[in-house]
Formats: C-alpha cells, structure tokens, sequence
C-alpha cells in the first residue's frame, strides 16, 4: 500500500508493476503546511479470520483537526468509505506539528503520535493530548486513548522492533536538531 499525503492510497502488486487505487480521501484530508495523510497502519491480524481494517491518521479538511480512523478493505484491496470510523479527533489550531507516526506494539495496541501543534507547554500537559504518544486498544471494549508517552514535538514516524523490544520514535527537533 503506498499513501499519499493528499489523502490517496494506492496498492502495489508484488511486481510493482500494476497500480490500483484503494481509496481516495483527497476531499476530506487537508495536505497544507504540514499536515495531509500522515501514517497508516494495517491490523496486525489482516486478513485473519475477517480482519480487514487499515488504521489511518490524517488531519481533517474541515478543521487541520488530527484524525484517527480506520476503514475495512475488501479482498480486493478495495476500500468500503461507509465503513470509515473515526477512533479519536484531536483539534489543532498552528498547522505545524501534527506528528502522524502510526505503528501497532507486540500486544496489539495501535500507537499514534500526536505532534505539539507547536505549543510545546502541552507535550508536558496532562490535560492535552498534543505532544503525545497514545494508545489505543482497537479489540477491546473501549478503544479510547490512553497516554503513553509524553514530552514530545512531532512524533512523525513509529517502529516497533519486537526482535529487540525497541520502541523507535522519529521526533522533529527544532533547527538543525532531528531526535530518535
């Protein structure tokens, strides 16, 4: 699957010769200053035993509000746009900062990263979900957000090295200064 950050995705056959479109959200993804579709991620179980959902983290057209969402694809590799359910909204007011990193953990939890929205004071604030790693359980009961990590400025990439249990976390510095 490739994403573009005008909200398009496509997928690629093995040969990486033949291109299908999968879905095109180019009218609900807002891919000024920097935000557009930022990450997606399919379910660690795909296409076991009906699982078919990709996740996705965009900010919204309305609002450039971080958007946490999924949508069933079909053994086609189709995307079904009723299907798409929106997890979590974060508003954001800058522009700048969205993060969109978007990995699952070993125990099946799907990590997003929320950037600071350039207000850095939030990434330290308990009552914000800015500056954020968050988790969400997208099996259980309640996939409501629980914070996992925090203090950070623009979580824009996320792997999870199960091999060595690593959590590796791209995060924009200011200037000259990337941090991992």
């Amino acid at each position: 699957l490739v994403a573009e950050r005008r909200g398009v995705i496509t997928h690629l056959d093995a040969s990486m010769t033949t291109r299908q479109l999968v879905v095109d959200l180019s009218t609900q993804v807002d891919a000024t200053v920097e935000g557009g579709l930022l990450g997606m991620a399919l379910h660690p179980r795909y296409g076991l035993n009906g699982e078919s959902r990709l996740f996705l983290v965009f900010t919204r057209a309305l609002d450039r509000a971080l958007t946490i969402a999924s949508i069933n694809l079909s053994d086609e590799m189709r995307a079904d746009l009723e299907s798409l359910k929106v997890l979590q909204i974060v508003p954001r007011e800058d522009g700048w900062h969205a993060g969109g990193g978007v990995a699952f953990l070993p125990d099946g939890r799907l990590l997003v990263g929320i950037g600071d929205d350039s207000k850095p004071n939030e990434a330290q604030s308990k009552s914000s979900m800015l500056g954020k790693l968050v988790a969400f359980d997208v099996d259980g009961p309640t996939s409501g957000p629980v914070v996992f990590s925090s203090g950070l400025r623009n979580p824009f990439r996320i792997t999870v090295d199960a091999e060595h249990q690593a959590l590796w976390v791209a995060d924009v510095g200011q200037f000259c200064i990337e941090e991992v």
